[in-house]
């Protein structure tokens, strides 16, 4: 196997999507974001106003509406997401599947997406039951939350790399600005309250961001790997993945965390410009557009931001397997 090259991930990363950028902009950008804001908007949109169904015999009834509306809403997140992650594994196999269709790679998708809702509402599911018997004096609740944790840990990383490994960089930089500017603060340090009043909770905390962050890099080829075998087996992804990235974990690593510092400061200047903008309305004596701003607020973040999602892990993939057999997948 060959050594990763970070700009070599990147090209062919850039690739996987320009071969079929047509198929690609249908599933990410209106499967996965248009549609899912449009089911949003006018669903939820409509629950708010005065449904007749919530009239009682004494008028409207607050609380009925309170909970058609929740419960609206719920389900229409739940279809967003599917929708949202079935376009990542829509794009996955458009681009790795051989002579794969449109319709035949978003059903891939859809059913990639909801077995993975199933697995997420199932840990769910044991983490509320491990609190509840912790609560009537079951003990060791810490404990079997870690059982639970870490295969949710193990869940996010593998469906979303780039996003985890966003979060970790995120961390991981946060908490040493955090730690910088209150150098001068003494017991008073934020950092050190958050890190439990010590140099040794600093020490696990960036431990646990790392290790975070390094099960994401050994991770990152699990979809590809998935999409590209037509498999709905997470397990056998996992395993493979790990197989894969083992000789190059760490330039996989180098790689994820120079792309999760460069979203970092984008998203951090995005959030500016449009904080500096409400801003400038609430001084003009207006009342700034949250609902707008954040619609376009999701468009600009989030149409290049799921592009990324399924381009570093497909790049990650393709490039760990170039001068195999498996890279004629990408011809």
């Amino acid at each position: 196997m060959r050594q990763f090259n970070l700009g070599g991930a990147w090209s062919k990363g850039t690739a996987f999507i320009s071969q079929q950028a047509a198929n690609h902009a249908i599933i990410l950008i209106v499967m996965g974001i248009v549609v899912p804001a449009i089911l949003q908007f006018a669903i939820i949109g409509a629950a708010t106003g005065i449904n007749p169904m919530a009239m009682g015999p004494n008028g409207f009834d607050p609380s009925s509406t309170m909970q058609a509306l929740a419960g609206t809403a719920a389900l229409v997140m739940i279809v967003s997401w599917v929708l949202q992650t079935g376009s990542y594994f829509g794009s996955w196999r458009i681009g790795l599947g051989r002579d794969e269709t449109l319709g035949g790679a978003i059903v891939y998708g859809i059913i990639c997406a909801v077995l993975a809702l199933v697995a997420f509402l199932l840990l769910v599911l044991a983490m509320v039951f491990i609190v509840g018997a912790a609560m009537q004096g079951g003990g060791a609740m810490m404990i079997l939350l870690l059982v639970v944790a870490i295969p949710m840990l193990i869940l996010v990383a593998a469906l979303y790399s780039v996003i985890m490994a966003a979060m970790a960089v995120g961390m991981f930089l946060m908490f040493l600005i955090v730690m910088a500017f209150g150098a001068s603060m003494g017991g008073a340090n934020p950092a050190l309250a958050m890190a439990g009043q010590g140099v040794v909770g600093i020490l696990i905390a960036l431990v646990i961001v790392a290790l975070l962050f390094w099960l994401t890099a050994r991770l990152s080829c699990t979809t590809s790997v998935m999409a590209d075998r037509k498999s709905f087996n997470l397990f056998a992804g996992i395993a493979e993945s790990w197989r894969l990235t083992g000789p190059n974990q760490l330039r996989i690593m180098a790689y994820l965390g120079l792309l999760g510092i460069i979203f970092c400061v984008v998203l951090l200047v995005l959030v500016m410009i449009l904080g500096a903008s409400m801003m400038g309305s609430m001084s003009g004596g207006q009342v700034p557009a949250v609902g707008i701003g954040t619609q376009i607020m999701v468009l600009i973040v989030g149409i290049p931001f799921a592009y990324l999602t399924v381009l570093v892990p497909a790049g990650i993939y393709r490039e760990l397997f170039e001068d195999t057999a498996v890279a004629e997948v990408f011809a």
